[in-house]
């Protein structure tokens, strides 16, 4: 995962592969979210297989329509449109959204439990905090790379709440079937390895245009 993620960073770095890149984008995230869900039913009873692939199913199509909402609206994070870059879409909308909040959900949940909290508000929150500190080092690197765009150039502060607000809901619905009990250190290791991932391009390719935000709802 550290191999795979940090080099495809570093050849966006060096601007090589870049057809390669773009066609695999959308398949990699996809399959990040496969191998975090073997990983899960590895360590539950076939009991909770229907529980938690409902769970799984409803915050990939849940996240998926508010995305579209937002998209076509404005409402929810801002205004902003996908590129051509993550394929296939529906309705101006990449499929593989879905599964990226799937992703950043687990891996947050996982990095959270590593840290033994005992209240649940306090798990929850944390991995509300870490799914936005994960979208602001996003962000900037993700426009780069034209999976979408801003008007105007401008990352709105209504954006960084949706998260937060969102974050904590599926967090909660998450620790009331115990998915943080069940997360191996594999799926731990997907925030990192993604974190990384978007650090270096964010780092090393995005300018200060890229970190304009507008500070108004």
């Amino acid at each position: 995962m550290y191999l795979l993620l940090i080099a495809g960073a570093i050849w966006h770095v060096l601007g090589v592969f870049q057809s390669v890149m773009r066609f695999s984008a959308a398949p990699l995230l996809i399959a990040i979210v496969f191998f975090q869900l073997r990983e899960i039913y590895f360590s539950v009873s076939p009991k909770k297989y229907l529980v938690m692939t409902i769970w799984s199913v409803g915050v990939i199509v849940s996240s998926f329509v508010v995305e579209m909402i937002g998209e076509k609206t404005g409402i929810i994070f801002g205004n902003y449109h996908y590129c051509s870059v993550l394929k296939p879409v529906i309705r101006d909308v990449p499929l593989a959204i879905g599964f990226a909040w799937l992703n950043i959900l687990l891996a947050s949940m996982a990095v959270a439990a590593k840290l033994r909290l005992k209240s649940p508000f306090l798990l929850i929150t944390v991995t509300a905090l870490l799914m936005l500190a994960f979208d602001v080092v996003m962000e900037p690197a993700a426009v780069h790379l034209k999976y979408w765009t801003w008007s105007d150039g401008i990352i709105t502060l209504r954006n960084y709440l949706a998260w937060l607000l969102l974050g904590f809901f599926y967090a909660w619905s998450g620790f009331l079937i115990n998915v943080h009990r069940n997360l191996s250190n594999f799926v731990f290791h997907t925030f990192i390895a993604q974190f990384l991932y978007f650090f270096i391009i964010t780092l090393f390719l995005c300018d200060k245009t890229d970190f304009h935000f507008h500070f108004l709802m």
